[in-house]
């Protein structure tokens, strides 16, 4: 804020790739930082929305230009492409003078189905179930890592962050062994340390063990090299 930054975006829960999730405390020293800034408009991302299966923690000011944007494409489906948005009078404004200019509109259609979706019980008990589903693979992945003495983190949402020394090496490897691991280069700032990304959506228990046995494995030298 002191080096004249116009604007914040922050994601509250679901981080991607690193699985991080603001809790109050955080979230309330975040809102105590704006504030000392009204004019730097603060954008709210959440975009996993209650499928990050962890309370969302707003940064909002009280005051001054914010907006708060929610997706559907985790919870309902990304084939819907609609997200919800709530800002102040004016940002609200610029937005939509920039949808005249691009897209134009959003579908009623697809608004319609949106609404009626979060209105049926049984399409938000499945959410439910899908945040549970989600922290339970999670959890899983990253006991199977701690086992085998591999650091790695992600407090919600669909990802793990696993730290490594060589990003390019890690995810050749694993790919040799039939795992497709994102690099975290490209979500990363430049200088920080590299990582690579797990998605566990999809990730059953027993592929949760397998999976960490085939890092430990593709690590090795570099640990081996580290230790020597």
């Amino acid at each position: 804020i002191g080096r004249g930054a116009r604007a914040a975006v922050i994601t509250p829960r679901g981080q991607n790739p690193t699985g991080a999730a603001l809790d109050i405390q955080r979230a309330r020293a975040l809102r105590r930082a704006l504030a000392s800034a009204p004019g730097v408009l603060v954008v709210e991302d959440d975009h996993l929305g209650d499928a990050a299966g962890v309370p969302l923690h707003t940064t909002l000011p009280a005051s001054g230009p914010w907006a708060a944007t929610r997706s559907v494409a985790k919870e309902l489906g990304p084939d819907i492409r609609v997200a919800i948005l709530a800002a102040d009078a004016r940002t609200a404004a610029l937005v939509e003078g920039a949808q005249r200019c691009g897209p134009g509109w959003v579908s009623h259609v697809l608004q319609r189905l949106v609404v009626s979706l979060w209105s049926d019980r049984e399409v938000t008990d499945s959410i439910a179930r899908a945040a549970v589903t989600y922290a339970q693979r999670r959890e899983r992945l990253l006991e199977c890592l701690s086992e085998r003495g591999i650091r790695a983190s992600g407090a919600c949402g669909l990802n793990v962050w696993v730290p490594v020394s060589d990003e390019s090496a890690v995810v050749a490897g694993m790919l040799q062994r039939g795992w497709v691991l994102a690099p975290g280069e490209p979500y990363r700032l430049p200088g920080s340390a590299p990582a690579v990304r797990v998605t566990i959506a999809t990730l059953a228990a027993d592929e949760a063990r397998a999976l960490a046995e085939d890092l430990a494995l593709v690590l090795a030298p570099a640990r081996a090299a580290r230790a020597g």
